[in-house]
């Protein structure tokens, strides 16, 4: 995505002010986010020595969106995976939106 690009259909004249780098996991959305967490460590863990190489530049992350239609949803994270994503030293955020029975994801 760069910079300069539209981004939002309902607000035309919105431009990205900055440019990035995306990677998804590869699986389906509807896939539990324990198996997509899984799949996207699976990609960057090999690509460790250039995450580093990156980040000595620019800002890195992962940022995990999710829409859920029940009022309190659990994952779990087990521990060897979150020292694995640690040892990438990515930042994971976590946006969660509860969405209404009538509302699409």
């Amino acid at each position: 995505m760069a910079k300069g690009e539209r981004y939002a259909a309902v607000s035309p004249g919105a431009r990205r002010t900055h440019s990035r780098w995306a990677l998804d996991s590869g699986l389906a959305e509807g896939e539990p986010i324990e198996a997509h967490l899984a799949a996207l460590l699976a990609r960057l863990e090999p690509k460790r020595d250039q995450i580093r190489q990156v980040a000595q530049h620019f800002p890195v992350q992962i940022g995990v969106a999710q829409y859920f239609h029940e009022v309190n949803p659990q994952f779990t994270i087990e521990p060897d995976m979150l020292r694995r994503y640690a040892d990438l030293g990515l930042p994971i955020y976590f946006d969660q939106y509860c969405l209404g029975s009538d509302e699409g994801s």
